[in-house]
């Protein structure tokens, strides 16, 4: 948050923050410092519901339109479908589950 408020950008410069998604980020001003949010989703019950948690605060301070769900880890239509049907989307970037990764990571 530090960093954030005391950068100066002109209208070619971006930074990209990477955080734990929890709802500390609407405990001060800090959901009001991004233009965009990108909220990864995994079409898992525990990280749905904490997407939902996260919709409803940003819901609730006005910038639910600018928080964006994107599926993670996703190995068929049925893993897109789960997330849109429980967080009430229609449209759903997202990215499939790598099985190399996932190989190497149990290596």
């Amino acid at each position: 948050e530090n960093i954030l408020s005391h950068i100066n950008f002109d209208k070619t410069q971006y930074c990209v923050v990477d955080m734990v998604a929890s709802t500390d980020t609407f405990s001060n001003s800090l959901h009001l410092q991004f233009d965009t949010i990108l909220l990864i989703v995994e079409p898992t019950v525990e990280s749905v519901d904490l997407a939902k948690k996260y919709l409803a605060l940003g819901r609730s301070v006005g910038i639910e339109q600018r928080i964006q769900i994107v599926g993670n880890k996703i190995i068929d239509d049925e893993d897109l479908t789960y997330i849109k049907k429980n967080l009430c989307i229609n449209e759903l970037v997202s990215f499939p589950m790598d099985q190399q990764l996932k190989k190497h990571l149990r290596d």
